[in-house]
């Protein structure tokens, strides 16, 4: 079990915004909780797209998100291993036999959302519409998967 990937909020700023390319461009973060809600993990709303807007002064093109404000979602797993070991013909010849699982429950560990201010969908106002990607999950970490083995020590 571990606490979600952390995460940054980040931008594209205009091509006249731009002060230098190895910066990473983040909005401003409007609200203290940029969580649509807790619990229940919705991967189309994890994160509020009213809590994020994107820097409109040329002079400030930084903007107030702090490194590493958003957590995806928390990563449990169980993974097993059994293992056995068989003797044959004689004390040095034996068969070994292993089984793993790995995400033996299948449960589904989301990835951390789209954090690119960029993606959200905004009306002719200039208001948050739902509709972008800004805030959704669409990878996951992998399923359950189980592998045998058997080897033969001679």
């Amino acid at each position: 079990m571990t606490s979600g990937l952390p995460a940054n909020l980040v931008y594209s700023p205009a091509a006249q915004f731009v002060v230098g390319s190895s910066l990473t461009y983040r909005p401003n973060q409007l609200l203290a909780d940029i969580y649509s809600s807790r619990g229940n993990v919705d991967p189309n709303n994890y994160l509020n797209i009213n809590a994020v807007a994107v820097p409109t002064d040329r002079s400030q093109p930084i903007g107030t998100a702090g490194r590493n404000t958003v957590r995806g979602p928390n990563f449990r797993q169980t993974d097993l291993g059994l293992h056995k070991s068989f003797p044959l013909i004689n004390e040095t010849t034996r068969l070994e036999f292993r089984m793993e699982a790995f995400n033996l429950f299948n449960r589904t560990n989301f990835q951390v959302p789209d954090t690119n201010a960029n993606n959200i969908r905004r009306d002719s106002q200039g208001q948050p519409i739902a509709g972008g990607s800004f805030g959704t999950i669409r990878s996951a970490f992998p399923a359950r998967e189980i592998q045998f083995a058997i080897k033969l020590l001679f």
